[in-house]
C-alpha cells in the first residue's frame, strides 16, 4: 500500500512540474495539482 500511494504521489508531482513549466513557471500552483489529478 505504502509503495502503491509513493508512485501516485510521484506520478501527480511529475505532472503537476510539467503542468507549470508548459505555463512558463517554475513554482508549481495548486491549479496544477488538481488538473494533475485529473489527468491520472
Amino acid at each position: 500500500m505504502t509503495e502503491y500511494l509513493e508512485d501516485f504521489g510521484v506520478k501527480i508531482a511529475k505532472e503537476a512540474t510539467a503542468l507549470a513549466k508548459r505555463a512558463g513557471r517554475k513554482t508549481i500552483r495548486v491549479e496544477d495539482i488538481t488538473l494533475a489529478l485529473e489527468r491520472i
